[in-house]
């Protein structure tokens, strides 16, 4: 009885000696556990005995905030030298899991979501500490609820981790589908460089069986040394000296990067194109020359660094998600990430992941954007400037648990007499006063136009609350906020503004946080005028 690891690559001698494991009976074979001794030792195994699977990548897609706000903004609220470049920032109504949802979704466009089998969620930022988010987040999907559920927290490794566990799960055949989906909302002490250089994002990618793109070899080192840290009752991330814990970090992937190459026999100056972690553009470029990566030819995802900022555990997966847009057959991709520790992977693209309609990806998402006017609007948007106090709000757990289907993964209902379409659900229709003769409808993905909206002055971080009706596909109206915008220019003229479904939260009441679904504009590829 063994198991193998990593992937049942064959090895030598050097290469035990290299990554530390204890060299035991003959020469040649694949890593695998001693059943007696707990210790991994290598030897030949019998090809019967092997079954090795090869994983890959099926599908990927990414969730970028519409708000931004200029480095050269931060520097004249809190001093400094202006910095090149923006960041991203989730807007009120948005997280960790909100932002997954959003790049979950468009991971699956074109996939029945029946398939997948199980659902990773990795974060530094999870909205609870306890309480699992990933079955949240497989309920606002309409998963089914067979599908194995888990949470990756605590290091900006946590998505390369999940995405190790997606490939060992798949290749194991306890899953044929695995949807790991990264996201963070990370902050900084105001005026440091982590609030500065860190922005908020997602990323998803699905893990399949003979996927398009195939993850061939992986390494992994385990390394204890306090980079960034946040601890439980702490607002922000904090970080020691810059130079030590960057020359500690980059020698560590260094390592991980020589790993992946003695592993799999593939020279690092070979590969066609290579991601690496980086807190900011110039330590990207330092980690990258010092493991071989020639910045200029093959590096990927630093432009990423410029226009939304470090995204911690979503940061490299978020840079894959660029490469797959345009990865063509034949290319290679090297993939290291960075936090407690180093991993690296080899991927092939065995052919183009196709164009999906609906997908956004990066790019698509990256295409518009809102710039917010001043410093005090992102402390307000990050919590740290409260505004007007609601008083206690109450909310039912119980509520929630009757209508969880209607609330997570927004099911209306289809009356089948007269063919209308209603949310909430109901029991009698109100058009045709028909009682308990509905088909469920799921609305989630559905556009709409908007049809009439009101102003609530001096709500959501001192903005108007825009309270909306839209007309989705298929006739139902919708009674929902309207978020993502700018509501002080919205005059009568903007009736019948294009408008799309978005999973938010709505206030945080009862103790726990309350999620709907909201609408928002289309989100175009194009600057979106005025500013927040």
């Amino acid at each position: 009885m063994s198991t193998r690891y990593p992937i049942g690559y064959p090895i030598d001698q050097d290469f035990a000696t290299f990554a530390g494991v204890r060299p035991s009976g003959m020469m040649g074979g694949i890593l695998r556990l001693n059943a007696k001794t707990e210790v991994y030792d290598y030897g030949i195994v019998p090809m019967s005995d092997m079954e090795v699977r090869m994983v890959g990548i099926a599908s990927y897609g990414a969730y970028v905030p519409i708000l931004r706000l200029s480095r050269a903004t931060i520097a004249g609220a809190v001093g400094g030298s202006p910095s090149l470049g923006e960041r991203t920032v989730a807007n009120f109504d948005e997280d960790s899991i909100t932002m997954a949802v959003e790049a979950s979704f468009d991971c699956l466009k074109g996939i029945n979501k029946k398939e997948v089998d199980a659902l990773y969620f990795a974060s530094t930022t999870p909205p609870y500490a306890e309480k699992q988010c990933a079955a949240l987040i497989a309920a606002v999907l309409d998963l089914d609820s067979s599908v194995m559920a888990a949470d990756f927290v605590g290091s900006t490794r946590s998505g390369t981790i999940a995405m190790k566990a997606a490939m060992d799960s798949v290749k194991a055949g306890s899953a044929r589908k695995v949807l790991v989906v990264a996201a963070d909302c990370r902050a900084g002490v105001p005026g440091s460089d982590i609030e500065k250089y860190s922005g908020d994002g997602a990323a998803a990618v699905l893990i399949a069986e003979d996927g398009a793109v195939s993850i061939d070899t992986g390494f992994v080192m385990t390394d204890e040394f306090t980079f960034n840290w946040r601890k439980a009752d702490d607002a922000f991330v904090r970080g020691w000296e810059e130079r030590f814990i960057m020359n500690e970090g980059t020698a560590t992937m260094k390592n991980a990067a020589a790993g992946i190459a003695k592993v799999s026999g593939v020279a690092i100056k070979d590969v066609t194109k290579a991601i690496i972690y980086g807190p900011n553009y110039r330590q990207m470029v330092a980690a990258a020359g010092a493991a071989g990566i020639n910045a200029k030819t093959q590096l990927q995802g630093a432009a990423i660094l410029d226009s939304i900022g470090n995204t911690g555990a979503a940061q490299v997966l978020m840079a894959l998600t660029t490469v797959l847009e345009k990865a063509k057959a034949g290319e290679s991709i090297l993939m290291v990430n960075y936090g407690d520790g180093a991993d690296a992977y080899l991927l092939k693209v065995n052919q183009a992941i196709n164009p999906v309609p609906g997908r956004r990806g990066l790019s698509g998402f990256s295409g518009s954007k809102i710039m917010l006017g001043n410093y005090h609007n992102f402390l307000q948007l990050c919590n740290l400037v409260k505004g007007p106090d609601e008083g206690k709000l109450h909310s039912s757990l119980t509520a929630l648990w009757r209508e969880r289907k209607s609330v997570y993964a927004c099911y209306g209902v289809k009356c089948k007499k007269c063919g209308d379409t209603q949310y909430p659900v109901q029991r009698v229709c109100g058009m045709c006063m028909a009682k308990d003769n509905f088909d469920l409808v799921c609305l989630a993905e559905k556009k709409g136009r908007l049809v009439t909206f009101t102003k609530e002055m001096g709500q959501d971080v001192g903005y108007p609350k825009v309270w909306s009706v839209v007309e989705l596909e298929g006739g139902c109206r919708y009674f929902t906020v309207l978020t993502d915008v700018d509501p002080h220019p919205m005059t009568a003229e903007s009736v019948d503004l294009p408008c799309e479904m978005t999973f938010r939260m709505f206030r945080e009441a009862g103790g726990f946080f309350n999620y709907i679904w909201k609408c928002r504009p289309q989100r175009m590829a194009k600057e979106q005028d005025g500013k927040h």
